[in-house]
């Protein structure tokens, strides 16, 4: 199961969680994570489509001309299938790996680009607790914007995180996940010492960029 942003997609997967429903700017949106036993990607709907979705976890499902969104290809959004107009999704009964199946723990160096992976690793260094972005400028700053003003921190942990077989640099994708890694609250951020996140074992869901690592859940 390859992504190629822009281009469709047809897979036998299995769905992995209970699919989440959110309102984003008026629109809705529902999601989630399925693998085919190899590879774990999320699947998207939007809207119209999004209406119609009528999955749970534990499914089984075929889907037919689905489509990796273009807007992947510039950004660091994760593996997605979005269902469309065109696409079709029907269950189906057959031999299939089970969740726990799915879901077994990668090694870092066996997973390529634009692929999701459970890895058990260390974080061997700390870069920083908090990012900066200025609403005005749209984009990430210092501590004081070229603008003049002064953004808000966001609670952000970056670092190098491996697993013995590869070091990447990783980025948390939320202050959510941020405060699951390092059992901080955001407004205790700054009180976080770099060892107390480096003396024990995490395991993780992430996806890989760019050769950069984005932690998205933090298993143990």
């Amino acid at each position: 199961m390859k992504l190629v942003p822009g281009e469709k997609i047809s897979a036998i997967t299995r769905v992995l969680e209970e699919p989440e429903k959110a309102e984003i700017d008026d629109r809705v949106l529902i999601v989630a994570k399925i693998s085919n036993g190899e590879k774990t990607v999320n699947l998207v709907a939007w809207d119209t489509e999004a209406a119609k979705w009528n999955l749970k976890k534990n499914d089984i499902i075929e889907i037919i001309d689905g489509v990796c969104p273009k807007t992947h290809k510039k950004t660091h959004q994760p593996p997605t299938i979005e269902i469309i107009a065109d696409t079709t999704v029907k269950k189906v009964d057959m031999v299939f790996p089970s969740i726990n199946e799915c879901m077994r723990k990668n090694f870092l160096e066996n997973i390529l680009d634009y692929e999701y992976v459970i890895a058990e690793g260390f974080i061997v260094q700390v870069h920083s607790t908090a990012a900066y972005f200025c609403n005005k400028c749209n984009k990430f700053s210092d501590r004081m914007c070229e603008c003049g003003s002064f953004p808000k921190p966001i609670f952000k942990i970056e670092g190098m995180f491996s697993d013995g077989t590869q070091t990447l640099e990783f980025t948390t994708v939320s202050e959510r996940i941020a405060e699951y890694l390092s059992y901080h609250k955001k407004t205790d951020a700054s009180n976080i010492k770099p060892y107390e996140l480096m003396n024990k074992a995490y395991k993780i869901i992430g996806y890989i960029r760019n050769q950069k690592l984005y932690i998205e859940e933090v298993l143990a």
